[in-house]
């Protein structure tokens, strides 16, 4: 277990509070607005980067690693000071991850640029509702698929 006075391990859980309280505020924010992309990608990207941080908390604080020992040879500062860099890393690194994913899942539907872009403008539109152009639960009257029919994958259970 974590030792009293471990300014390491108070850094690292510090951290893992702040992720904890992004995806409450997350899931509060999406019982307010359930059809909000923006809020479920927060609430997708919170809980991953809970899990990635969990991952690396266990290989910091336990992994026996000299490079994050604290009192050894002498006590130092640096491991605690270190801490931002990692999860820094992860934050990048899992916001490209979800970037990645996303764009391939609007690329292999064929989602045309001006459709994530009005996506990005404003809410999803309610079950039944067609714009100009656009056939009722079909997608694009031309036939090609919506970045928002992609929007039950992460925003409703």
């Amino acid at each position: 277990m974590a030792q009293k006075g471990n300014m390491l391990a108070d850094n690292s859980y510090y951290l893992l509070f702040m992720m904890s309280m992004a995806t409450a505020v997350c899931l509060l924010l999406e019982v307010a607005f359930p059809t909000s992309l923006f809020v479920s990608c927060g609430r997708t990207y919170s809980t991953y980067m809970q899990a990635v941080w969990f991952f690396n908390l266990a290989a910091m604080l336990y992994g026996g690693s000299p490079m994050w020992d604290p009192v050894s040879p002498l006590p130092d500062m640096a491991p605690a000071m270190f801490v931002p860099v990692p999860f820094v890393f992860w934050l990048n690194a899992t916001s490209l991850f979800m970037f990645i994913v996303y764009a391939g899942m609007a690329w292999a539907i064929g989602t045309p640029p001006d459709d994530v872009v009005a996506l990005a403008a404003g809410p999803v539109a309610p079950p039944g509702y067609a714009p100009p152009g656009y056939a009722p639960g079909f997608g694009r009257a031309n036939g090609k698929h919506v970045f928002s029919e992609m929007v039950p994958l992460v925003a409703r259970h």
